[in-house]
């Protein structure tokens, strides 16, 4: 009998451990995607750097990322920081050490952003949900 309860206490112990370790990914237990991935749609490859600070809710005035990625022309780059959070972020990017270009997005969960370089000074954003292009900045 006593046997019969430990081991059934084990069970329900390893079932809340595996539940509590499953919560860290999203509720569909789908692992979140990168936040971004960048596109260089130039002829020319480009140095760009990222840097992410959280505006509002858990990241508030946090840096949350800085990556320097080296995309060669038609090349695709994905960034390390994952999209586990969603929310606010200003994102600062410059192509090829140049001017500094800020945009503030709002993200949701789960979802994703496209940067696209055009060229040295152009830069376009989409938010990309499940494999599709949302909408654009």
């Amino acid at each position: 009998m006593k046997v019969t309860a430990l081991f059934g206490s084990l069970i329900l112990a390893i079932i809340a451990i595996i539940y509590l370790i499953g919560s860290e990914h999203l509720d569909d237990g789908v692992n979140p995607p990168s936040l971004f991935s960048i596109y260089n749609d130039d002829k020319a490859p480009h140095e760009v750097n990222i840097t992410i600070f959280g505006v509002n809710g858990t990241h508030n005035n946090t840096q949350v990322c800085s990556e320097t990625f080296w995309v060669k022309a038609g090349g695709k780059k994905k960034s390390s920081f994952k999209n586990d959070d969603g929310g606010e972020y200003l994102f600062k990017i410059s192509i090829d050490e140049g001017a500094l270009q800020e945009f503030t997005l709002l993200i949701e969960r789960s979802n994703s952003l496209a940067i696209s370089v055009l060229t040295e000074k152009d830069i376009e954003i989409s938010t990309m949900a499940q494999n599709r292009t949302m909408e654009k900045d």
